[in-house]
């Protein structure tokens, strides 16, 4: 959905920015489960900053219980919230007493663990509740604990991971460590940008001696045990949890493993000129945990295989889906073809109109077009279809029913259950089934719907308006507001320089 998304991203506006970004990040991929974010926290309060562009606190009334008197103020979190006070931050407690010394460059919220990440003199640590430095202040970089209870820093230019007492598990040697995956493995690159890979306990389990290393899904490992590298020829290969080849660096290009136990992987015709990139020309099929040919390399093109067992692949310059047995389920008609979708089941395909231009639509696991081929483009969500056609959006249902048509749809929640309108500059919140829940006005602009069930709006004067699902007020504020910080998962408030 980022395409919808940014049509309703104003940089000057906080909450807009907090709220597109976990949408984007969560619709992508990134978080594994829905991430939480609530309008207020976990004291029922939220921080808002007034027309002086001072931060405080207004209760679930509207009234402003901690007075707007900081540069900075972000969600109370185990009990207490980070506030920035004449370019220093430290923690507050419900009744507004400072009570860890507004004394450092950088604050974030405290974990369940009551760990939180501060900056002092240009170097981060951890503080306890308590205000103690309980891992000192000497890293360039730190982020939050993972639920390995590991956390990557940076030190002296080059990164390594460290845990809740401090100790280093792994050492400070890489220039980069990716997060570490949900079977607890991380990549790590060297200096001379060779790849390999960790495990939680610091362990090496694949030498750096490859130029990239590819997760299988939201683990590194596929199901059979199994991890997609490229070496320094650029072959793509096959290693195990030692790092032992299992799979001979023979493909030009290959992607993961499937829960099939398959892999799609593609080799440049011998008879091509590699100097001229547009012109070369692949041969591809599938491969077991052996590296032997399952399906045969006569394909033009392939994508991996899907959670409905169907995998699309390039025949005769046209697209079809693919059974494991390698015949076709969905014969090869559609100029370009998805990968069918996790949630729904469903692939956007497309055709080439007189124009040469391609028309999407989309199609069931029966390869029936429930979405004519009609549309400049089309995002599948969890909950229903927006197409785009024309410069208006068209919401459909997950059956292909077309609902309703509007100026433009954006995404309002995670899974789209709630969705944004808006028609001649007008703006209304919309069910995912097409029924509107605030009916079209010019009053305020809908920004985003909040899990604990609060419409947030912005006026023409840039004030933010709270609002119930059923478009009434929810609470009136004693003074007007233009921005707010939501109530969110932690991680959610790293990298994000929004507020300094």
């Amino acid at each position: 959905m980022d395409r919808k998304i940014t049509k309703v991203i104003t940089k000057a506006l906080v909450l807009v920015l907090v709220f597109s970004m976990l949408a984007s990040l969560a619709y992508c991929g990134m978080f594994a489960e829905k991430p939480q974010y609530d309008l207020f926290d976990e004291k029922n309060l939220l921080p808002v900053q007034n027309e002086d562009g001072e931060w405080g606190y207004i209760n679930k009334k509207g009234k402003e219980v901690i007075k707007c008197e900081y540069d900075a103020a972000l969600p109370f979190s185990e009990g207490l919230a980070a506030v920035c006070d004449d370019g220093e931050w430290g923690y507050i407690n419900k009744k507004g007493d400072e009570v860890i010394k507004c004394e450092y460059s950088d604050a974030r919220p405290f974990d369940k663990d009551g760990y939180a990440v501060v900056c002092k003199d240009g170097e981060y640590g951890f503080i306890n509740k308590k205000g103690k430095e309980v891992i000192k202040c000497k890293y360039e970089e730190l982020e939050i604990f993972n639920e390995f209870d590991l956390c990557r820093a940076k030190k002296d230019g080059l990164y390594g991971v460290i845990d809740r007492k401090g100790e280093k598990i792994v050492d400070f040697d890489y220039v980069t460590i990716t997060e570490f995956t949900d079977d607890g493995y991380a990549v790590v690159k060297n200096a001379e940008g060779l790849c390999g890979v960790v495990d939680k306990k610091g362990e090496t389990v694949i030498k750096e001696k490859y130029t990239s290393i590819s997760a299988a899904g939201d683990d590194l490992f596929a199901k059979n045990g199994l991890v997609l590298a490229q070496n320094d020829k650029g072959k793509y290969g096959f290693l195990d949890k030692k790092g032992e080849k299992k799979v001979d660096f023979d493909f030009d290009y290959a992607y993961s493993f499937a829960d099939n136990g398959l892999a799609a992987v593609g080799e440049i015709k011998e008879s091509d000129d590699l100097e001229d990139i547009f012109n070369v020309t692949a041969e591809w099929g599938f491969i077991d945990k052996s590296g032997d040919y399952v399906i045969d390399a006569e394909f033009e093109s392939a994508r991996p295989f899907a959670k409905n067992g169907l995998a699309a692949v390039k025949e005769d310059g046209e697209w079809g889906y693919i059974q494991k047995n390698g015949k076709f389920a969905i014969d090869s008609e559609y100029d370009s073809a998805s990968t069918f979708d996790e949630d729904t089941g469903l692939a956007r395909v497309g055709v080439k109109d007189k124009n040469d231009e391609v028309k999407y639509g989309v199609i069931n696991k029966s390869g029936k077009l429930i979405i004519d081929t009609d549309y400049d483009d089309i995002d599948i969500t969890k909950t229903c279809i927006i197409a785009e056609d024309e410069g208006s959006d068209v919401l459909f249902s997950l059956s292909g029913k077309e609902l309703e048509s509007y100026d433009s749809i954006s995404q309002a929640t995670y899974e789209c259950d709630y969705l944004i309108a808006t028609d001649d500059d007008e703006t209304a919140l919309i069910s995912s089934k097409g029924k509107i829940k605030i009916d079209f006005t010019d009053d305020y602009r809908i920004l985003a719907v909040t899990d604990d069930g609060f419409v947030v709006a912005q006026d023409d004067d840039g004030v933010y308006v709270f609002l119930k699902m059923n478009g009434k007020e929810a609470f009136e504020t004693e003074d007007d507001y233009y921005s707010c910080i939501p109530y969110a998962r932690i991680d959610m408030y790293f990298n994000m320089d929004l507020y300094y």
